[in-house]
């Protein structure tokens, strides 16, 4: 599927959010396991996907959280 803008794609694989966040894949499915990122399980093969809305507002909680230091959390841990 294409975004609103043509050239992005508007879901993400595992694979792509580790990737734009230099995290392990497993941290990223950790984080959709414990609801901090919300994404669709397409079951089989295709695996989870997250929306890149769903992925900016991570992101945003997760800046939020740093300037109030409310709920922080490194991004990573030492499972990875």
């Amino acid at each position: 599927m294409v975004g609103p803008q043509g050239s992005r794609p508007e879901w993400l694989t595992v694979r792509d959010v580790a990737g734009l966040l230099h995290v392990g894949e497993e941290t990223v499915r950790r984080w959709i396991r414990t609801e901090r990122i919300e994404a669709k399980f397409f079951g089989g093969r295709t695996g989870y996907r997250i929306r890149r809305a769903d992925l900016e507002v991570f992101l945003g909680s997760r800046v939020l959280a740093q300037r109030t230091g409310i709920g922080k959390e490194p991004l990573t841990t030492s499972q990875d």
